[in-house]
């Protein structure tokens, strides 16, 4: 995060790259796990506000334009950082039987679940986001004998 309203705004992003070098994180300006958030948008005048908001949309989803007294921006800095965290999560439709619907419980506590549709028997499909390494378990979960009916992944 850095004052996009001071005189030295880049010098201070330089700061941070090199605050994360002697850290022993050697990023760049291209480097996916990078959000820069420009702070104090409402300190701007009108005419630096679009030129700010321009360059941040042109630098796409990794800069975000925000004012930490405002408000604004934070929808899309949320946004943003959900991106980062979740870039390499996988979706995933199950169907769990009614006899071994605590497996629900293992998807909740584990994933993201974008949705939900109980079937008429008792039954749950579930649309779930979830890390790699989750996924993993979750497959080995459903390869159990008569755990999880059937699955798919998209």
């Amino acid at each position: 995060m850095r004052d996009i309203t001071h005189e030295d705004t880049d010098a201070q992003r330089d700061d941070v790259y090199a605050v994360l070098k002697e850290l022993g994180i050697d990023v760049d300006e291209t480097d996916v796990r990078i959000i820069e958030v420009w702070n104090k948008a409402d300190l701007l005048s009108a005419a630096h506000s679009e030129v700010h908001t321009n360059a941040a949309e042109r630098q796409g989803a990794a800069t975000v334009l925000i004012s930490a007294v405002t408000g604004s921006g934070m929808t899309a800095l949320a946004e943003a950082i959900d991106t980062v965290l979740t870039r390499d999560d996988h979706t995933v439709e199950i169907y769990i039987s009614p006899e071994h619907a605590g497996e629900a419980n293992w998807v909740y506590e584990h994933a993201d679940v974008i949705a939900r549709d109980d079937t008429e028997e008792g039954g749950v499909t579930l649309t779930a986001r979830l890390s790699q390494d989750d996924r993993g378990r979750l497959e080995a979960r459903l390869e159990a004998p008569s755990r999880v009916l059937r699955r798919s992944a998209s």
